[in-house]
């Protein structure tokens, strides 16, 4: 059992990390750095162009006044954005016109995700937005990754520099499929009469269809549509099922986590409503909500997870190890009864 604990302490640890380090779950974001991490933490960043097989140094943006070193980067043609990483190796990010170094400057001094307030990220999101689907790749590229992990209250701050005909272009645009999720949440920030149909139509498709990987999104944008009444819906349609953690399960709660924290189209309140109906259904993946009452120092649950460890209903693992970290965290006589109660538990089969 002491074990099961270390485990437990590490994942709670994890899951609260992630909640700051990934903003924005329900958005698609490629793996590895962004563009603008990867400027953010180089040390050396040049605006360079290629003059006889060499890379001649046109601007610079950050750190000494020098040209990238012979043989350091292969050929190439055109300007280009040329950064040195921390392990001192140089990379080419991608092509950008002189007159876009304006741009360049300001995303270089960016502060990373952990040092970042509320109102930075509201600042980065009012930022990047303009440059959703620029002409120049590197751009496009760096404003939808840097809007896509933005917290969602962050978006929602923006909503008078969104226009809805835009954003529905892009969605019917096949070559920007990859980008759906971040278009369907900034639709349902945008709201109107098309907004609604459109997800509604889509949310109908995804169920026919069984297609749940943009799921939380049109979830996300229903409820920033409908407020508080589509928590029914999800309630019903979501949390009932038992067993494992569907993917659609796990959209559903997925999109709970973000308004609860944005705590606005649907009221923190109504999502702690449905999560502690959640624990007192005693569904095996209870303990799934637990990080999200312990970021938000919530500690009205610690009751209804008690009587859930009283009942011996069976928990999967990680959810157990879930509760042990909200319950060892959590002020009170009860709370660090029922830690103790985890930590007396029998091994489940």
């Amino acid at each position: 059992m002491n074990r099961l604990v270390r485990a437990a302490l590490m994942l709670a640890a994890a899951l609260l990390v992630a909640a700051r380090a990934f903003a924005c779950p329900v958005c698609v974001v490629g793996p590895g750095l962004s563009p603008a991490q990867q400027l953010m933490n180089a040390d050396r960043v040049l605006l360079i162009a290629a003059e006889r097989a060499e890379w001649k140094t046109i601007e610079v943006i950050k750190g000494p006044l020098a040209d990238v070193p012979p043989g350091e980067l292969p050929p190439g043609s055109g300007t280009v954005v040329a950064l040195r990483d921390p392990m001192s190796k140089w990379l080419v990010l991608g092509s950008l016109p002189p007159a876009e170094v304006p741009w360049l400057k300001q995303v270089v001094v960016g502060r990373s995700t952990l040092e970042m307030s509320d109102a930075d990220w509201r600042a980065r999101v009012r930022f990047h937005l303009p440059y959703l689907e620029h002409a120049v790749p590197l751009i496009a590229e760096t404003a939808y990754s840097e809007v896509a992990r933005a917290p969602y209250a962050a978006m929602r701050a923006a909503r008078s520099q969104l226009d809805a005909a835009r954003l529905q272009r892009w969605l019917d645009d096949p070559a920007l499929a990859s980008r759906r999720s971040l278009y369907t949440l900034l639709l349902g920030i945008v709201g109107g009469q098309t907004a609604t149909q459109r997800i509604e139509r889509q949310l109908t498709a995804a169920e026919r269809e069984q297609d749940f990987s943009e799921l939380a999104a049109l979830l996300v944008a229903d409820m920033e549509l409908r407020g508080p009444p589509s928590v029914v819906s999800i309630e019903k349609r979501y949390l009932a099922q038992r067993g494992p953690l569907t993917r659609d399960l796990q959209a559903a709660l997925l999109t709970l986590s973000e308004q609860g924290q944005a705590d606005a189209a649907v009221p923190r309140a109504r999502v702690v409503e449905a999560y502690r109906a959640f624990i007192r259904s005693e569904h095996p993946l209870a303990g799934f909500v637990a990080p999200d009452f312990q970021r938000w120092r919530d500690w009205s649950a610690v009751a209804d997870y008690a009587a859930l460890i009283r009942s011996g209903a069976w928990q999967q693992p990680a959810s157990i190890y879930a509760m042990y970290g909200y319950l060892s965290s959590a002020p009170g006589p009860e709370a660090r009864a029922a830690a103790a109660a985890i930590k007396q538990r029998p091994a489940q089969p």
